[in-house]
């Protein structure tokens, strides 16, 4: 069995939607991939900065483990509930769901859309979990009004992708959605 992630995108001047499955799987001894029907993720995250808004989705792992360093986490337990599920030792290992991982990376400090995007290439390099598989983020996003489409990746974009070794390095690509502006 083919496992695949469904994201879909529509950028255009005016708007952006973006749909994507919920769906998890779990490599097996043999090396193939069972669907989790008991255990479902969203696979998409919106957020807003200092100069925009986006909205992420990804392809690749669904769920990274590691150290409250190894993830980035950080901090002790706010009110406004980010951190209320790490309750954790510095060394002590935690599985946590791509999605989660991007809300706290995200969480914190203000940033342009430009920085989130960099902030999210640097946090997922820095990642032990992302390392040696194929991973692609996707943001559609507005900037002072003008629509964009980066990508986030440490995957040979090719058919097959995911049969690919990864990059060492996760890499930004962008290009502006519509018409040139005048």
């Amino acid at each position: 069995m083919k496992v695949v992630t469904l994201n879909i995108g529509i950028a255009t001047p005016w708007g952006m939607w973006l749909s994507s499955d919920f769906r998890l799987s779990r490599q097996t001894r043999r090396g193939g991939w069972v669907p989790l029907d008991d255990y479902w993720s969203p696979k998409h995250l919106s957020f807003s900065t200092v100069d925009g808004a986006a909205l992420i989705t990804y392809s690749g792992l669904g769920r990274i483990k590691g150290t409250v360093g190894d993830l980035g986490l950080r901090g002790k337990p706010d009110p406004d509930g980010m951190t209320a599920n790490i309750h954790l030792d510095a060394g002590q290992e935690k599985e946590m769901d791509v999605s989660d991982w991007l809300a706290w990376t995200l969480h914190g400090e203000s940033r342009t859309i430009d920085e989130s995007i960099q902030h999210i290439r640097e946090r997922a390099e820095a990642t032990p979990g992302f390392r040696g598989f194929p991973h692609v983020f996707t943001v559609l996003c507005y900037i002072r009004g003008r629509g964009w489409l980066a990508q986030i990746t440490n995957a040979k974009l090719v058919q097959d992708w995911y049969a690919h070794a990864p990059e060492d390095t996760f890499k930004v690509t962008a290009r502006p959605i519509g018409p040139p502006e005048d």
